[in-house]
């Protein structure tokens, strides 16, 4: 049996999650991510390390909950980066700190984006949770 999966429903698999899906031909793929596949019955889970996939029924399902994870002192000592760097620019003296400091400012910025990460716990009916972590996924508009 073939299924017909949209071609943008495919990003974030892999070849286990397309053998899950192989052997559950009736289940249409909604969605799917780097931390989760969504069909119309079932959620299909990737472990923190990839080695493993969990299938959660659908009604099975009492609640998701997510946790965002993030270092706001990063984002602050970026902000004082790029301050000082404007400060320096406008300055009569010109003791070339400008670059520099905005060079760091942007290094503390970039390390702020890429450490942000997002727990999202999926609680069954039975009071069994399951956690899974990623990177933030892009929001699709």
């Amino acid at each position: 049996m073939t299924q017909s999966i949209p071609i943008d429903a495919t990003a974030g698999r892999d070849a286990v999650t397309d053998t899950i899906l192989n052997a559950l031909p009736e289940d249409q793929v909604l969605e799917s991510n780097a931390l989760a596949t969504v069909t119309t019955n079932c959620l299909i889970v990737k472990s923190s390390d990839d080695h493993a996939q969990t299938i959660i029924p659908i009604v099975h399902l009492s609640s998701i909950r997510t946790a965002k994870t993030s270092y706001p002192g990063l984002l602050v000592v970026s902000a004082a980066c790029l301050l000082i760097s404007a400060a320096a620019y406008c300055s009569k003296q010109e003791g070339g700190a400008a670059v520099p400091s905005a060079v760091l400012g942007v290094l503390f910025l970039l390390a702020h984006l890429a450490y942000r990460r997002v727990a999202v716990s999926f609680i069954t009916k039975s009071d069994e949770t399951l956690t899974g972590t990623a990177a933030p996924a892009k929001r699709r508009h």
